[in-house]
């Protein structure tokens, strides 16, 4: 189908711009075009309904949040495109092309860009109800993250890895509990929303894969690694959680003191700064040092010993 020519008169130039793809025109007779080809005779040609994407739309968007990034963000970052908007093989292609990291909730999703050629590292494998056989293509697929939605789902894929000989990266989606004046149909980081680990559960659910990591280090540790490296490696994990934890308790009191001064005692309320640091400092030092002492009696036992307890 040869282009239409379209004329000097942009729809952009009678309605707001955000509305049309980048190279939507009319034509001389008036009619709806994009990048030049006239919607009327694409209608005609394949039927309708007809899904149109217009790439230089796309193209724009990608590049537009990939550079924002680069220029704000002052660590590594990914863009990504979420295949529940629409999902085809030349659709993987073109993410895959654009550098994008790509985010599937389902095993025919995750199909689909496999077939068309995407990078399975790059995928983010999403979904607050993911079963045991779409984790299992998932580990099998060699996904970048598999994204943890609840404390059963963190069980299930420590196990699954566990048994595939696979050391899983994850995401944890965490739910802040904040709530918005919204519809209730998308309103998803409230208590009650079923997305989402709340941080009460996140702590108690890493508690509960205690025999994964002692497994993990075990392994670790016949591989050859030194206690010192487990050591360090560990303590750079408890003082984030720790960190984490104080950042949680100093503002949770400071919200505590300013709702009971407000609205209890009507008094004024002096925020006292050195609370949310001190939080911070007891967290990493608590959660450090308790996480080192839960893990000194495997990091001391023989390797094969733990190994044979945990089996």
């Amino acid at each position: 189908m040869a282009p239409v020519t379209a004329s000097s008169d942009p729809l952009t130039d009678q309605m707001p711009g955000q509305i049309w793809p980048l190279t939507a025109t009319r034509d001389g007779a008036g009619r709806l075009c994009l990048a030049g080809h006239a919607l009327s005779d694409l209608a005609a040609a394949h039927g309708t309904p007809l899904y149109l994407y217009d790439q230089a739309t796309l193209d724009g968007m990608a590049a537009a949040y990939q550079q924002a990034l680069a220029a704000a963000y002052p660590a590594a970052s990914e863009a990504a495109y979420a295949a529940k908007a629409w999902l085809s093989t030349a659709m993987a292609r073109w993410a895959a092309a654009r550098g994008l990291g790509l985010d599937v909730v389902s095993a025919g999703e995750l199909a689909i860009a496999l077939h068309g050629g995407f990078p399975a590292a790059r995928i983010h494998y999403h979904g607050n109800n993911k079963t045991p056989a779409e984790l299992t293509a998932a580990l099998a697929a060699g996904v970048g993250r598999i994204v943890v939605d609840h404390a059963a789902e963190l069980a299930m894929v420590a196990a699954l890895a566990r048994a595939h000989g696979i050391r899983q990266p994850i995401w944890l989606r965490i739910n802040p509990d904040v709530a918005v004046d919204t519809h209730g149909h998308t309103a998803t980081g409230h208590a009650g929303s079923k997305f989402g680990l709340a941080l009460a559960v996140l702590f108690a659910a890493l508690e509960s894969t205690h025999d994964e990591r002692e497994y993990e280090i075990a392994v670790l540790r016949t591989l050859g690694a030194r206690n010192r490296q487990l050591r360090a490696a560990l303590a750079a994990e408890f003082a984030a959680l720790g960190a984490i934890a104080g950042v949680v308790a100093g503002v949770g009191s400071a919200a505590i003191s300013w709702l009971l001064g407000r609205f209890v005692f009507q008094i004024p309320y002096e925020p006292a700064w050195l609370v949310l640091p001190a939080g911070v400092i007891m967290g990493v030092l608590g959660i450090t040092l308790a996480g080192l002492a839960g893990t000194a009696r495997t990091l001391r036992a023989p390797a094969l010993q733990s190994l044979r307890a945990l089996a």
